[in-house]
């Protein structure tokens, strides 16, 4: 990127690594989205535990990712393309939808009992299933007695840093050694802006130590150039974007923002649990909530997996809205992620009142 374009990212990641609670030695880049920000993050995670990784590969016997069973796929889309290998996540049981604490504690005793060096744990701050955030001060705490690298996954829920009704869900960030924000899920920026942020800036530069003599000179001090801290080399100046939308909004606009999504999802949540046709999975935390189309005479099993899978694509299909679906607790369950500003408790209603109709319709059709 130029001079000037350069200035500006780093000065956006230097304010967004303090609202995170990192100190003067923070740092980090803007990436394409989520997915290279975690495997970014987790790179640098590699050059922490094996130094020698980049020259000579993680050997026969590499370490092992944790994580929680609610991961993002970018999890195990890193352990491969960091010559990990898929089966060296472990996976850490869930309660309520959030890291178990106790289970991670488990899991590092067994780990460290058997002689398995741990690379990284990953918490989730929204997940993408229910939006859910993991307990990261607990986590965190931790991660710090036992000296292992935590990576938060925040690229939903890090906005939330934004909201003074929200920002506690994010209590113990700051424990992280580095953190994936996506500001273009909940910052009112479009695609493409992701970002990943580091505790140390030198931990980033240590996971790209690479000699590119006609890219990279060498000079004393902090090196400008953000070449040294990325996957990518050429890229766009997405960073515009994300100062743009503060330079509009404001910080507080933004979190009235991020406020307003999470108040019309409660209004969701609200609305199913008071009908009978309707089934709450769980109590939103942020602005997804996923629910299930239960009516009279349809018993819990593959019967009613297919007809919510179908609900689904005939109501999309219809025009009326859009929804998404996915497998939470082991029952195909709908998924709605209110992200339009303009929504209100009038729509939640209205696409209640859809899908209850589309779904008559189908139990109509299967019975006759």
């Amino acid at each position: 990127m130029s001079p000037g374009a350069t200035a500006i990212e780093t000065q956006l990641v230097r304010w967004l690594a303090e609202l995170a609670g990192f100190g003067p030695g923070a740092g980090g880049t803007l990436t394409s989205g989520g997915t290279e920000a975690t495997f970014t993050a987790l790179l640098a995670a590699r050059a922490a535990v094996l130094p020698d990784a980049w020259q000579h590969g993680v050997g026969a016997d590499p370490p092992v990712l944790v994580a929680g069973e609610h991961a993002h796929y970018a999890i195990a889309r890193a352990a491969g393309e960091l010559g990990l290998g898929t089966s060296r996540i472990a996976v850490v049981p869930s309660r309520e939808w959030r890291m178990d604490p106790e289970a991670l504690v488990a899991t590092l005793d067994r780990l460290r009992g058997d002689g398995t060096r741990v690379m990284a744990v990953v918490a989730t701050a929204g997940s993408t299933a229910t939006g859910s955030f993991d307990d990261l001060a607990r986590i965190g705490t931790i991660c710090a007695e036992r000296g292992i690298w935590l990576h938060v996954d925040a690229a939903h829920g890090a906005s939330a840093l934004l909201s003074a009704t929200h920002r506690h869900r994010l209590d113990g960030l700051s424990l992280a050694r580095s953190v994936a924000w996506d500001p273009h899920k909940m910052m009112q920026v479009p695609l493409s802006a992701g970002m990943v942020l580091v505790r140390e800036e030198r931990d980033l530069e240590a996971a790209f130590a690479q000699r590119a003599p006609y890219l990279f000179h060498g000079s004393e001090g902090r090196v400008h150039d953000q070449g040294v801290r990325s996957f990518q080399c050429s890229r766009r100046f997405d960073a515009l974007k994300v100062w743009v939308a503060l330079q509009r909004y404001g910080a507080d606009g933004i979190g009235a923002l991020y406020d307003r999504l999470t108040a019309v999802t409660a209004a969701l949540h609200h609305e199913v649990e008071g009908r009978r046709d309707f089934r709450a999975l769980h109590a939103p935390e942020s602005n997804i909530l996923c629910f299930r189309y239960a009516p009279d005479g349809v018993a819990d099993g593959p019967a009613l997996d297919e007809l919510n899978r179908e609900l689904r694509e005939r109501y999309n299909r219809s025009g009326r809205g859009w929804l998404t679906t996915t497998m939470l607790g082991g029952a195909r369950v709908l998924r709605v992620t209110v992200m339009n500003p303009r929504s209100s408790e009038r729509h939640v209603a209205a696409l209640l009142d859809g899908l209850a109709a589309e779904g008559a319709s189908l139990v109509a059709g299967t019975a006759g």
